[in-house]
């Protein structure tokens, strides 16, 4: 019996002493420099939710762009070069209509408004306007009409790729908060030929928000680069970085790192992580400062604090279920009385009626002479004499 006792000792303490292993190692606390903390793993996570729900907000734009593309009077507006007939404006105002069918709840996807651009007659579609382009800039963009012809460079750059996401920072108010133009080539994106664009606004706040639970610091920055190496968008604290020489600045330093197999690097007390995206062609980097990476004395302080927490409603669990055991069992004994009791009385409407008779015929008989036997059968309330 004693050595199975030390068997069974033996193998419990080989598995505790793997699980110990294996989570020192993944703790970062057996090799600082290799390994990756619980921190490290917790904020990947947090970041490549945000660029997958990312990417859903701009597949659903795509699929948007998609739908848009099968609609034949849209198709039949777009191919029209002429706006001196009639039967132009009618298709167009038509066609306006209709695109109320195709909004999305603006909650969840990252842009305020979109509008469609018809290249061949230079006229744009949304659902409150159908204008010219130049008439559309100065109602929605700068009422001056300066910068118009960059602006509409933006409209027809992406010719041969189907979609681009363009800074607005030129073209708006900065109260306005469309930070962002993000186009689709209809021509290219759905094989048709369709000489359309559609163009959504991106809200900035609304963008900020879908990265609200990454941690940036006063200096950190997430900045997405594309296939070329060239700066898509960038989130920060710092207002003062979004210039365009600014975004080439931080675009450069980050691809000049080396990476590991994790994709993060380490460099002069800075973290920085990157993510591909899955949807297109991005690669998305997330660059933290030292100072809000925990070290690993307060993750291990945090899961001794975790785990006392979660001792505490242990006991408190055990010591309530053990207060109420006399309760729970009193409780029993109260059912099974009752149970009695129901039965018994059940048992006595069963029998009343033999009594009855049985009592009657006594009395008919003369058998019951004594007033304490009368009485009696007066209490059992069975013959009211």
């Amino acid at each position: 019996m004693r050595v199975s006792s030390l068997s069974r000792w033996d193998r419990r303490w080989d598995s505790e002493s793997w699980a110990l292993f294996f989570f020192q190692a993944e703790d970062g606390i057996r090799d600082r420099s290799p390994s990756r903390g619980l921190g490290d793993v917790y904020k990947r996570q947090t970041f490549e939710s945000a660029v997958s729900l990312l990417d859903n907000n701009f597949t659903t734009m795509d699929s948007i762009t998609r739908q848009l593309s099968m609609n034949t009077k849209l198709y039949r507006l777009a191919t029209m070069k002429s706006t001196d007939d009639n039967d132009f404006y009618l298709s167009g105002l038509t066609m306006k209509q209709s695109l109320a069918s195709y909004m999305y709840s603006y909650n969840e996807l990252p842009f305020s408004t979109y509008f469609v651009y018809l290249r061949n007659s230079g006229y744009i579609i949304s659902v409150n306007t159908f204008n010219s382009e130049q008439l559309y800039y100065i109602r929605n963009y700068l009422s001056s009409g300066a910068n118009f012809n960059e602006w509409h460079d933006l409209l027809n750059n992406n010719l041969t790729k189907d979609s681009a996401l363009y800074p607005l920072s030129d073209f708006m108010l900065p109260e306005s908060g469309n930070a962002y133009l993000y186009v689709l080539n209809m021509d290219v994106l759905t094989y048709k030929d369709i000489p359309a664009t559609v163009a959504f606004h991106i809200n900035e706040q609304t963008l900020r928000k879908i990265f609200s639970g990454v941690s940036l610091g006063d200096t950190g920055y997430i900045i997405a680069v594309d296939a070329q190496d060239q700066p898509v968008f960038s989130l920060s604290e710092d207002k003062n970085t979004s210039s365009e020489k600014d975004l080439n600045t931080l675009t450069e330093s980050v691809l000049s790192l080396s990476y590991d197999d994790n994709n993060t690097c380490v460099h002069n007390d800075t973290h920085i992580m990157r993510i591909a995206s899955k949807t297109n062609d991005w690669t998305f980097y997330l660059v933290q400062p030292e100072s809000i990476y925990p070290s690993d004395y307060q993750f291990i302080f945090l899961l001794i604090l975790f785990a006392a927490i979660i001792g505490g409603l242990i006991m408190i669990f055990i010591l309530v279920r053990n207060n109420m055991r006399p309760i729970l069992h009193l409780d029993d004994q109260l059912q099974e009385t009752l149970h009695a009791n129901t039965q018994l009385i059940e048992e006595a409407a069963a029998i009343r009626p033999v009594l009855y008779d049985n009592y009657l015929r006594q009395l008919m008989s003369g058998v019951i002479t004594t007033p304490d036997e009368l009485s009696f059968i007066q209490n059992l309330s069975l013959i009211h004499i």
